[in-house]
């Protein structure tokens, strides 16, 4: 199976319990970066979630913690914006401003390789990095 040839996905973030370990679902959160149109950007996050059926395709609910991704170039991650494959083809800078203890997973994933309007491999895995330590918020 090849991978989508457009980075039109979710870049997600979960926040397992304090110290690690499995999260329970009311800790499961992500942030994402996704395709979407200008009517779409209007929309309040939770609502553009819901439109790009991320949730409940992904997730169950948004979450609490701040997370900011940026790829080379000063090219920031967004709810609406989408990536160009060379603009995404090195790793990001990932900055999660959470709790203290806590450790966190990030993906990236697209809900509808290739597109949405012809979602052949479906969902797909580009990239997972687990046990993030947050950086503090005083």
């Amino acid at each position: 199976m090849n991978p989508p040839t457009a980075a039109q996905g979710a870049i997600g973030v979960t926040a397992p319990s304090e110290g690690g370990g499995r999260s329970s679902d009311a800790d499961e959160d992500v942030l994402d970066g996704v395709v979407g149109s200008q009517s779409e950007r209007a929309l309040s996050p939770i609502d553009k979630a819901k439109a790009m059926r991320i949730i409940p395709d992904l997730i169950r609910r948004l979450p609490n913690d701040s997370l900011a991704v940026t790829y080379i170039g000063g090219v920031k991650v967004d709810m609406g914006n989408e990536l160009e494959p060379q603009t995404a083809a090195e790793p990001p800078r990932v900055v999660i401003l959470g709790q203290r203890g806590h450790f966190y997973t990030l993906c990236m994933v697209d809900l509808d390789a290739p597109s949405a309007s012809k979602p052949k491999h479906r969902a797909w895995l580009h990239w997972l990095v687990v046990n993030i330590p947050a950086l503090e918020v005083e």
